[in-house]
């Protein structure tokens, strides 16, 4: 006796009552067994009935998937079926030949359940939609042939029995049948299991080939194949009354469903679980080493409205931006949306594939927002064209696409915008730029770039054979009008025609520009081509702009006096000031030279100030001198707008204290024509203190009789140049004429300026205009030469608002 025996006895002669026990355990184990295995038939059939429902549902969501393999997993389902109902025949009849019946389908039916095993394992264990094992169309005509003869041959059994013999027993009171195998029957058992080793072997392949989390999913196949042909050698074997191994025929089919469709190895939980938690906004889409898809996120599912698609048709489900598919986009009830597309590999330690993911990142906002800022960075906010760097980079493109063109770059630029924005507000300026940028974008011509390339500067790049002055944009750009702002503005062009086409476009609108610079205040001159000569001519001008500031520190402007001289009697009337400037390099400079310059800096109206203190000064030193003269002084369009007037002159004859009178004050209708009646009453205010009023340049310009009417001016000041730019000569001495009767009609005196000839002056003369300002009698002269004419001239001012009348 071994050593164990005798442990075992000692061990039940110490304790007699374990053994009772035990034994009483154990015959109750085998009780129990022993009713579980005895069920009634009837059970049976409830049982078999279930596993065929079971089997019928799975086979039913196969079909739905509408895949290869969910076909193949649905006909092993429902060979399946089809097996369990027709074994059932034996548990629901106690007759001989049904129950000889019900074996022959079910050994009938084995064929075509490991034919379909067989099949399903080809397309389960495809990789890449290539299969491990390549079945001819030959092959599969062969299989079915043998196969079909061999189930005909179990169905003919119940009838010959040639291939199966069957025993009546009665097991537990009730009427079974115990089959004794023939011959035959084992040639069936090696056609049904030559199939059924074939695919154990290939999951065997795939298994050990597999990357190393999928090996569990085909271990899984390996182990219910193998519990199936465990149960089937029982039967075989031990011949009880009731084969067991059906049911495993039908579990095995249900783990195979769950298996192939249903089953995720672990790993990939874990990868998608930790996906999910940081990507739970973005749409997430996993698929396997066969490119078929094995999970996908509540976002994914709802965007894809539950369907479920391979690898193939999911990249092929999005329009790309580019090659590289790497931004995608989704347009559903016209709403654009844009993906960002991140795909990464799965792979195990030995860098063998195993799947794959998806994370389609929602970039629509962050897009949008880039989108914003680009443009933003390429167009001007207020008119939305192209800002400066744009437009260059445009505008060069698009010439360099078509060298063969000639082609034109036109800028604009409004004169004085400055003086427009402070007179009125930013608001009315950037109503102005808006109407002007409408007006280009708006032209017919859409063979151009254009784009806004300063404050109140536009530039066009397009072909010269489009161009046109007579153009949309040339007239609405040349003398532009916007409502509620009574400013005449004047849009100047410059054209510059391109003849080198390396040249950058800044250089060229630099050209263009600095054609409109040369205009100067030329109001009727609005559209100009560059040349050469104006360049010259530009980069002096700036040499001179450079010298203002200076220029007021070291006070460098004086006045000159141009006398006016009553014809009549040769007495000296009154004089006009005129600023010149003494250059420290280019000597005396006339009003020609800089005045447009200062306009448009805006620095007019501190020469202005600068001139009538001069001119005040000037005045007090005559009057101490015992010569009592009146002096005109002009007064800049601008000045109505920077200044307070009344204020500035009035401070004036205070500080210096002189008589109102004696400061004649000189307009032009430009000054007061944008608010008539509030620059009316303010004329009206400073005549109420003394001050005289002179309408300058009557018959040139602007001015006009419903000015007169409207401005109550004390003297007219007659350009005799209105003469001189008519070819009927006759006709303008009759409007001259009949101007100063009018004027003398209405108790205004009236001044020619401009008089030059002896011819003038007498014309002048016979129709009644005495008052003559001109280089006929003399030039502008300093103020020291004007003091020495006054010596030699009496004199007696136009009018007599408390100035002495005599020398």
């Amino acid at each position: 006796m071994g050593e164990y025996g005798k442990i075992n006895i000692i061990v039940r002669k110490i304790n007699p009552v374990y053994s009772i026990v035990s034994n009483d355990i154990v015959y109750r184990l085998r009780l129990q067994v022993r009713r579980c295995i005895g069920m009634s038939k009837m059970m049976y059939a409830v049982l078999s009935c279930m596993g065929v429902l079971v089997l019928i549902i799975c086979d039913i969501q196969c079909i739905k998937r509408r895949t290869e393999l969910g076909r193949r997993v649905a006909e092993l389902l429902s060979i399946g079926a089809l097996s369990v109902a027709g074994y059932t025949i034996i548990f629901l009849s106690s007759d001989y030949k049904w129950m000889s019946a019900g074996n022959c389908i079910f050994f009938a039916g084995m064929d075509w359940l490991c034919y379909a095993m067989f099949l399903y394992t080809i397309e389960y264990t495809k990789y890449k939609g290539k299969a491990l094992f390549d079945l001819k169309p030959w092959m599969k005509l062969v299989t079915v042939i043998i196969l079909t003869i061999d189930s005909v041959s179990m169905l003919c059994n119940i009838v010959l029995e040639h291939a199966m013999k069957f025993q009546v027993i009665y097991y537990r009171k009730e009427r079974y049948l115990r089959f004794i195998p023939q011959p035959l029957f084992y040639l069936h058992l090696i056609l049904c299991y030559i199939p059924f080793a074939v695919s154990f072997c290939i999951f065997l392949y795939k298994v050990y080939t597999a990357p190393h989390i999928y090996k569990r999913k085909f271990g899984f196949v390996i182990l219910t194949l193998a519990g199936v042909m465990a149960a089937n050698a029982m039967f075989l074997i031990k011949k009880p009354p009731v084969d067991i191994s059906i049911y495993t025929y039908a579990a095995a089919a249900v783990l195979l469903d769950y298996f192939t469709f249903y089953y995720v190895p672990r790993q990939l939980e874990q990868i998608m679980q930790r996906l999910g938690q940081n990507k739970q906004k973005d749409l997430l889409i996993m698929f396997d080493e066969e490119d078929n898809c094995i999970y996908m996120n509540r976002s994914m599912f709802l965007f894809l409205k539950g369907c479920k698609v391979d690898r193939e048709a999911f990249e092929n489900a999005w329009d790309y931006e580019n090659p590289g598919r790497r931004t995608a986009i989704q347009i559903d009830n016209n709403i654009r949306k844009i993906y960002a597309k991140e795909y990464e590999k799965l792979l195990d330690d030995k860098g063998r594939y195993m799947g794959c993911f998806y994370i389609m990142h929602d970039i629509t906002k962050e897009r949008e927002q880039r989108e914003k800022y680009r443009y933003m960075a390429t167009h001007d906010s207020l008119t939305g064209l192209y800002n400066r760097l744009c437009f260059f980079e445009e505008a060069e493109l698009f010439m360099k696409n078509n060298p063969q063109e000639q082609y034109y770059i036109i800028c604009s630029d409004i004169r004085q915008f400055k003086v427009i924005n402070d007179i009125f507000g930013p608001e009315a300026g950037d109503r102005i730029l808006r109407t002007i940028a409408d007006s280009i974008r708006d032209a017919d011509d859409h063979n151009r770039v254009y784009g806004r390339i300063s404050g109140d500067s536009f530039a066009i790049c397009m072909p010269a054979r489009n161009f046109s002055e007579d153009s949309y944009f040339m007239r609405s750009g040349s003398t532009l009008r916007i409502k509620g702002i009574n400013y005449p503005i004047v849009n100047h062009i410059g054209i510059y025609e391109v003849d080198d086409l390396s040249l950058p476009v800044s250089s060229m609108c630099d050209r263009a520009m600095l054609a409109i610079s040369s205009m100067k205040n030329n109001v009727q001159q609005q559209i100009i081509y560059y040349d050469e000569h104006m360049r010259k001519e530009i980069l002096q001008e700036q040499e001179i702009l450079k010298d203002l500031t200076p220029a007021f520190e070291e006070k460098q402007f004086t006045i000159y006096i141009q006398p006016q001289f009553n014809h009549r009697t040769g007495e000296i009337a009154g004089g006009e000031t005129l600023v010149r400037w003494k250059h420290p390099k280019k000597g005396l400079l006339k009003p020609q030279v800089f005045i447009s310059m200062m306009e448009d800096k805006g620095l007019i109206s501190k020469l202005d100030r600068y001139v009538w203190r001069m001119a005040c000064e000037f005045l007090k030193k005559l009057e101490n001198q015992g010569k009592k003269i009146s002096l005109s002084v002009n007064i800049s369009p601008k000045d109505f707008y920077y200044l307070d007037l009344y204020r500035e002159f009035m401070g004036l004859v205070k500080e210096y204290d002189i008589s109102p009178a004696g400061l004649k004050l000189e307009i032009t209708e430009s000054a007061v024509i944008m608010d008539v009646p509030k620059q009316a009453a303010l004329i009206e205010k400073l005549q109420a203190e003394g001050f005289v009023v002179e309408m300058d340049d009557f018959g040139s310009g602007y001015s006009s009789l419903n000015t007169l009417k409207d401005i109550p001016v004390d003297i007219l000041k007659l350009d005799m140049k209105f003469m001189e730019k008519s070819k009927n000569t006759k006709r303008s001495a009759d409007i001259v004429q009949m101007v100063v009767a009018m004027a003398d009609k209405l108790g205004m005196p009236v001044i020619a300026e401009g008089v030059e000839t002896k011819e003038q002056a007498d014309f002048l003369g016979r129709i009644g205009c005495d008052i003559i300002q001109g280089y006929y009698y003399a030039k502008p002269m300093s103020m020291e030469e004007f003091e020495q004419l006054l010596n030699k001239y009496p004199y007696r001012d136009i009018v007599q608002k408390g100035i002495g009348n005599d020398i």
